[in-house]
């Protein structure tokens, strides 16, 4: 359609043109649109402008394209009148919205810039009756396209009135559309003044009437298409477009009104109002036009066409019913919506995430990865939103209860009307806020989590299907992430209890049936985290394999290592020497004439092989599985049974975080606190990522740094040179070189200085790295030079990148091969390469080693973090093992089974003082090795039955705080899980008393609550503490205690014979039957009242309640959160409740042989 078409019929008016201040009128039979001068009528389509054809079909009645006629003038193009603008002050003239990206747009588009507080364009509104005035009953629609710069309060796009010209109030805005900043993003405003307001009212400035629109656009120096439509008269006929988005809002002052709009015959002004002073735009702005009717809603939707296309999305609460399911429930996350606080936004970008569940009820999220397949960060905040449909018979049709339940936002909505929402949290992090405030029990319902709010809602549902969708904001930049405990439950008219709403689960909705829920999501989770990284992995498996491929090829090309030749096949015990292993063990043994201890027996070898391999006693239907296989296979068997558990990644972590010193603190941070990368490590070691690969992306320090990325590597709190801290780390973990001592002087014992350190530092950071203050010893020059340590690198020095140990691998980046870098000018990922190339061949050696000391409890080289000033006991076969692993593509669990597959491995421990223990470094027997604290508190919860039982590992419960000063480890399920409790807070509101007590047994066993340095070997020193928290800390006894969730309660009930029990019980303990003196022993203390153990009438067990606990950081300081603490701590000590369902005297017999099994020293020691 054309111009000319549009226009026919209407009176044509001329353009004024206001030059100098003079007005002259000049007849013309040609319209000027888009700027383009014609002697001929043509129509937008035609000049290549979409956008000015669309404009037109809706009959604009005024409209300024924004070309500038020689300085001055802006004119107006509509069907009613023209109406031209008057340039003041800093106003420029730009090209609009670019038709490279907004395709419907001319290519010779126009825009303003303004620069200046006073500039504007001024309309002068000279008639009474002018056709810019509106009254009620009118309908308006005011639009523009702007770009923002920044805005400090509000911005005016266009507003009539308000202009303080002389001759006119300060109370008369006609009408305006505005922008305000809320939360980082600019929201529309739209003000008028009413007519009706007396004197006294405008006085008081109560006259003035503001919607804001909930929904707002990013301050990102971007188009954006703005507009209102109104009927005035009518407050409810409002709607705000946001890029061609409808959206809602409220009236935020002076409320809605009914009253008519002041009108006068003052300024329209675009781009300022109040004289100049306030309110000025900064920024662009185009295409604005006034209508005297509301353009419908599909036209305003075509208005922003981007890339050919209209930008999609979604308004909150709806859904497309025919893409919802009936059998599950859709879940979508939506990452980075506006962080403004409120619900007014459309969704314009797709969902990050999708998956289904069962139910709508919530507790965790999947994570996120990178296209590494590494943990990252969300961006936040998200959008969750879970949709199903639910079908209501005739008999359940009626009035329905609905309870909502988050920690913070979120909304209910029911067959598209929204039924119920919870406010957004506070994020105060205060320490002195109020005590949640914790429901009483109701019965039938889930008990309510404190910080979290609760709408109930009563709903008539009639007969068939209906459609349910949950929203929930969760996370605010900055804040650390916490979902809580979203759900929605549901109850019938004829029900008394409440149901997890699902669309084909009748689920309890109570803390029984809750509990059993975290356990099913986190199973889920751990799935889907899981697939996500296969997904994500592909491309980087690839990658590594062809790199692989080139480092196989570098060792191949390399001498082979010799097998050495024994005397027999069979050593002097008549033992198979056939292993490679065993044969380098056996050449050194007969040269020194030592004979080997035998081998351990099956049950010993399946104990030890369990706790070396996944860091756990076996459980009664592995010993069982075990014994089943013959008598030839079964270790072989077990053995890759265990490789391939994944309890395998449960046990490596606690190795690693001391190796890289992972120093997780769960308050704010103190002097080496890291990121809890002990997740990379777990995903790492669960996908068996070839050691040089992991290696490789910790050194990169990629991915998330506060929630489980290698990022958290690389932060190292209150150091002043965190890098030269990580290359510690990577010396002695890697490289077997302990740099200690050059943080501020030249190593006295090794031969490392200063500037090995500092370089590698450089490179890790990428830039040169300066010398510090506290890099240096104290003393005058004189002083320092007497000292046995020298200082080479004065405070201030800039050491630049360089790789220090060419000792070790002298290769060149420029040497190796492309494909084995992807940016050879990164000097990070050359550190990573120098590490891991096997040119570098220390580094295969020291993984090796590792390894072997593991296993073995010690290693062929020692110390294991420090080669400086010894020799290994059997070089060849390092060589030999470093070599398997490179030819293996870097699988530790290659290497895993050659050492555990060996006789050497599965020897018994031999005695101390014997004849194998008198050279150690010849492995004739195995060395004595007592638990670590994670064995120790597995292997109970293992052994009896019971889970570990603490409080969630976080002090900021409600989650307000800011992630970079507090975290949260979850419930721990593992002893790897946990974290040091202690902070410089000395109040109890700080303290979790069954955390502290798991803490207290773990520091016993040689655990570090904090890991500011790397350690290889624990302290194992045995102190009086050592079996005296086993025998009497919190957490032991509480495990012995004989509760209904205890296995071992369970076992007491059956129906069988006391041998039977009692063989059993050493069994799950100690992985052995009892002696004839031990079963006779634990016979006659059981044996009275054994027939009458069971107490009748009991069979049911009392549900369990969550406990739940009002205190969190932001409450920390208040006295009753002491008062709580104390209460938990006191509660914590009585131990687990005691089974009702067994005679309470027979019970605390069988607690007390329990107690003696767990406290014999075979317990505690590696068979």
């Amino acid at each position: 359609m054309s111009i000319s078409d549009l226009i026919q019929g209407q009176e044509l008016r001329a353009p004024r043109i206001q030059i100098r201040g003079v007005f002259t009128s000049i007849a013309c039979s040609v319209c000027l649109v888009g700027g383009i001068l014609s002697g001929t009528s043509t129509s937008a389509s035609e000049a290549g402008d979409l956008y000015g054809e669309k404009i037109l079909e809706d009959a604009p009645l005024a409209w300024w394209r924004m070309q500038i006629v020689e300085g001055k003038v802006v004119q107006s193009d509509g069907l009613k009148g023209l109406f031209p603008a008057e340039v003041v002050g800093s106003v420029k003239s730009i090209s609009g919205p670019e038709s490279s990206r907004f395709t419907e747009f001319a290519k010779e588009s126009q825009a303003v810039r303004f620069n200046g507080r006073a500039a504007s364009l001024r309309v002068n509104a000279a008639a009474d009756q002018s056709a810019l005035q509106f009254s009620n009953g009118d309908e308006m629609t005011l639009e523009a396209w702007v770009r923002v710069n920044a805005i400090q309060s509000t911005v005016y796009i266009i507003g009539k009135g308000r202009t303080h010209t002389n001759g006119f109030g300060d109370r008369n805005q006609n009408y305006s559309l505005r922008l305000v900043q809320k939360g980082g993003r600019a929201h529309l405003s739209f003000f008028f003044c009413d007519a009706v307001a007396d004197a006294a009212t405008r006085a008081q400035r109560k006259d003035g009437h503001r919607w804001t629109s909930n929904s707002g656009f990013p301050i990102d120096g971007d188009w954006h298409h703005v507009a209102i439509t109104y009927r005035f008269g009518e407050p409810d006929s409002m709607t705000g477009y946001i890029d061609g988005f409808p959206g809602s809002g409220k009236w935020d002052l002076g409320g809605p009104t009914s009253h008519p709009p002041v009108t006068d015959n003052d300024q329209l002004w675009i781009g300022s109002s109040m004289g100049g002073k306030s309110g000025v735009f900064n920024g662009d702005i185009a295409e604005v036009a006034i209508y005297k009717s509301i353009v419908p809603a599909d036209h305003l939707r075509e208005r922003y066409i981007i890339n050919g296309e209209k930008l999609t999305g979604r308004v909150i609460g709806e859904v497309d019913p025919e893409k919802i399911p009936s059998d599950s429930v859709q879940v979508f996350l939506t990452e980075g919506i506006p962080a403004s606080r409120n619900w007014g936004f459309v969704l314009t970008t797709p969902p990050s995430k999708s998956w289904t569940a069962d139910r709508i009820a919530f507790t965790g999220l999947p994570r996120k990865y990178t296209d590494k397949a590494l943990i990252d960060d969300y961006s936040l905040p998200l959008l969750l939103t879970a949709a199903t449909q639910i079908n209501v018979s005739s008999e359940q049709a009626g009035e329905h209860r609905i309870v909502l339940r988050a920690l913070s936002a979120a909304k209910l909505f029911v067959d598209g009307k929204l039924v119920g929402e919870t406010p957004f949290q506070s994020l105060s992090r205060s320490g002195h806020g109020a005590m949640h405030q914790l429901k009483p029990p109701q019965p039938g319902l889930l008990s309510l989590p404190a910080a979290h709010t609760e709408q109930h809602i009563t709903l008539p549902l009639s007969p068939g299907r209906h459609i349910v969708v949950l929203e929930s904001i969760i996370g605010h930049p900055g804040v650390r992430l916490r979902v809580g405990e979203l759900s929605v439950g549901i109850s019938g008219p004829d029900e008394t209890a409440f149901r997890i709403l699902s669309p084909t689960k009748s689920i309890p909705f109570n803390d029984e049936e809750w509990i059993t829920f975290i356990e099913q999501e986190r199973n889920q989770l751990v799935e889907m985290n899981q697939k996500e990284r296969r997904h994500k992995d592909q491309k980087e498996r690839e990658w590594w394999e062809r790199r692989h491929v080139l480092t196989r090829q570098i060792v191949e090309s390399l001498p082979t290592v010799d097998v050495p030749n024994v005397s027999s096949q069979v050593n002097v015990s008549n033992e198979d020497v056939s292993n490679e292993i065993d044969r380098f063990i056996q050449k050194r043994l007969e040269e020194n004439g030592i004979k080997p201890a035998p081998v351990a027996t099956d049950l010993q070898f399946l104990r030890r092989l369990s706790l070396d391999v996944v860091g756990v006693i076996p459980t009664p239907e592995e010993v069982d599985r075990y014994m089943a296989d013959p008598a030839e296979e079964r270790r072989e068997n077990s053995i890759e049974r265990l490789l391939n558990d994944p309890r395998w990644a449960d046990h490596w972590v606690p190795y690693w975080q001391d190796v890289l010193a992972e120093n997780v603190g769960i308050a704010k941070p103190t002097l080496n606190n890291t990121g809890p990368f002990r997740f990379f490590i777990h995903s790492a070691f669960t996908d068996n990522k070839p050691i040089d690969r992991f290696v490789t992306e910790l050194t990169l320090m990629e991915g998330s740094r506060y929630s489980g990325g290698p990022a958290g590597f690389g932060i190292a709190t209150q150091n002043d040179v965190p890098m030269a801290a990580k290359a510690h780390v990577l010396g002695t973990a890697f490289l077997g070189v302990e740099m200690k001592c050059a943080r501020c002087h030249d190593s006295p014992l090794q031969s490392v200085s200063q500037k090995d350190l500092f370089s590698l530092a450089a490179m890790l950071g990428r830039t040169g790295q300066t010398v510090p203050l506290t890099s240096s010893i104290p003393g005058t020059p004189e002083e320092v030079s007497e000292m046995l340590v020298q200082v080479t690198l004065r405070p201030g020095t800039k050491v630049l990148p360089e790789w220090p140990f060419t000792q070790m691998n002298n290769s060149a980046i420029s040497e190796i091969p492309d494909d084995a870098i992807r940016n050879p000018d990164d000097q990070r990922e050359q550190l990573a390469l120098l590490i891991t190339w096997p040119t570098n061949e220390r580094f295969a050696q020291v993984i090796a080693n590792r390894l072997w000391k593991r296993y073995l409890g010690r290693g062929l080289q020692e110390p294991v973090h420090d080669w400086e000033n010894f020799a290994p006991s059997h070089p060849e076969l390092l060589d030999y093992l470093a070599h398997q692993l490179v030819l293996n593509d870097y699988d530790v669990k290659h290497l895993a089974r050659l050492i555990l597959n060996s006789q050497t491995y599965q020897r018994q421990v031999s005695p101390l003082n014997s004849e194998e223990t008198s050279k150690p470094e010849l492995f004739a027997g195995n060395i004595e090795r007592r638990l670590t604290a994670e064995q120790v508190v597995d292997s109970l919860q293992m052994a009896l039955g019971k889970d570990l039982d603490t409080e969630e590992l976080t002090l900021d419960r409600d989650g307000r705080q800011l992630v970079k000063e507090f975290v949260s480890l979850g419930y721990p399920q593992r002893a790897w899980e946990m974290a040091g409790t202690s902070n410089d807070r000395d109040r109890p509101s700080t303290v979790w008393p069954k955390a502290q007590s798991l803490v207290d047994l773990m520091m016993a066993f040689g655990w570090r609550q904090s890991r500011p340095d790397p350690v290889t070997v624990r302290e194992t020193t045995t102190t009086p503490l050592t079996p005296l928290m086993l025998a009497h800390g919190a957490t032991a006894l509480r495990v012995v205690d004989l509760s209904d969730s205890s296995e071992v309660t369970q076992l007491a009930l059956e129906d069988q014979p006391l041998e039977h029990l009692v063989e059993r019980l050493f069994m799950r303990i100690l992985t052995r039957p009892p002696t004839a003196t031990e079963k006779q022993l634990v016979f006659d203390l059981l044996q009275e009242g054994y027939s009458e153990r069971v107490v009748a009438g009991l069979e049911v067990v009392p549900a369990p309640q969550i406990p739940r606990s009002p205190r969190s950081w932001s409450n920390n300081l208040n006295s009753e959160s002491n008062e709580v603490a104390i209460r938990a701590q006191a509660q914590a000590l009585k131990g687990d409740p005691k089974t009702k369902r067994l005679a309470p005297d027979w019970r605390v017999r069988l607690e007390e042989t329990i107690w003696s099994l767990v406290n014999l020293p075979e317990f505690a020691f590696v068979p």
